[in-house]
């Protein structure tokens, strides 16, 4: 894989800093990675509280906090934004699903050359 490897790691970065504020203590968070002979994808897995399908839809936009109490004063609603255009400056693809069992699985994906 060619890549940045800074941008990926801020990637990364951003989506372990969610996993971290939205799970319970002490609770389970993953990482994995799973590579093809065309794609290589990282993903962080939580069992946190989740993203509602509604949240999914604007998750990525800049600005945008599933608090809607706007209680969490340190929260920009910046970090998931960024990385989607890091990830799109790399050439790659974000998604975000449903964790079985309950909290929310953000996967990045990049060709391999």
């Amino acid at each position: 894989m060619l890549t940045d490897k800074d941008r990926l790691f801020q990637i990364l970065c951003v989506f372990l800093d969610n996993a971290i504020q939205h799970s319970k203590n002490n609770s389970l968070i993953e990482i994995e990675v799973i590579a093809t002979e065309k794609n290589i994808a990282f993903s962080v897995v939580d069992h946190g509280q989740g993203i509602s399908d509604e949240d999914k839809h604007y998750i990525f936009d800049r600005f945008y906090s599933g608090d809607k109490s706007h209680a969490n004063k340190s929260n920009f609603g910046l970090g998931l934004s960024i990385a989607k255009e890091l990830t799109q400056m790399l050439n790659g693809a974000i998604t975000i699903n449903d964790t079985a069992g309950g909290g929310a699985t953000f996967t990045v994906k990049f060709p391999l050359k």
